[in-house]
């Protein structure tokens, strides 16, 4: 059996081809098709969140919409991992010796600001005495965590989208890092994505069961609808203990053929 994907946006119109002619409830409205032998897929878009939402199903078999969502980090963007690395990447000079180097989450004062517990000014505070540095060249070590997008992945995403999945991603991120990460100009993969959802701003992260029920919620997807990828082995746990389709990835090799092969491994088509 065929399968026709038909996207509604808010207020727009449906066109759908071909035998006999039936009515359906979409949004409020009485809408009336063309019976069709195919199964067919509807969405509507609201604001820049898509959200699934049955037909009255007069003999149409409606499936749910493939969500593939990412995790930024380790996955899209190439990061540095430790604060000597940020450090180096940005030109400056930190109190800190070069080794042991020390992991990002070592500092309690990140993984509280990409909880949303604290304000960047009081981050910066903290992470300035913590680096032996000022708060402005605290702020640039802390960009500079952030690298390049990982090669073939923009491609990749524009690749999904054409095949009809929906894109979104799951981060554990901070205000500075998710205005970069959503530029077209830094990170045009990312920032093509149609939905995102980010720790600092939901004041939650993973791998806690809270987060991922709530990006479910959000975008009115099932958890077996949801083709995941992370670089964070707990994370992936977590997600597929809900039912998530997870996938983890290695942040030390190219990322785009990981996820190329899953995607294979899904049916998703590129």
């Amino acid at each position: 059996m065929n399968t026709v994907s038909v996207w509604a946006c808010q207020f727009g119109s449906l066109h759908i081809a071909s035998a006999l002619s039936l009515h359906f409830q979409f949004h409020g409205k009485t809408i009336e098709t063309e019976r069709l032998t195919s199964t067919i897929e509807l969405r509507f878009r609201v604001s820049d969140q898509f959200f699934l939402r049955d037909a009255v199903r007069h003999n149409l078999n409606v499936i749910p919409a493939r969500m593939v969502c990412f995790d930024l980090g380790g996955v899209l963007a190439r990061i540095n991992r430790t604060w000597q690395g940020a450090a180096k990447t940005a030109g400056i000079q930190t109190c800190l010796a070069p080794d042991p180097e020390i992991p990002l989450a070592d500092l309690a004062c990140f993984d509280e600001f990409q909880a949303g517990k604290l304000g960047l000014a009081e981050y910066l505070d903290d992470l300035a005495v913590a680096l032996g540095v000022n708060d402005e060249q605290a702020l640039a070590v802390h960009n500079c965590i952030l690298v390049t997008p990982y090669d073939g992945t923009e491609d990749l995403i524009a690749l999904i989208k054409q095949g009809g999945s929906r894109t979104s991603c799951l981060s554990n991120t901070n205000a500075p890092h998710w205005e970069i990460l959503r530029s077209k100009d830094h990170f045009p993969g990312i920032a093509s994505l149609e939905f995102g959802m980010a720790s600092h701003e939901v004041k939650m992260e993973k791998p806690n069961t809270e987060i991922f029920r709530h990006f479910e919620a959000t975008v009115g997807a099932e958890p077996d609808e949801i083709v995941f990828f992370d670089d964070s082995e707990p994370n992936i746990k977590a997600a597929k203990a809900l039912g998530w389709r997870a996938y983890w990835i290695d942040h030390e090799k190219e990322t785009a053929p990981q996820i190329r092969r899953a995607l294979e491994q899904e049916g998703i088509s590129l």
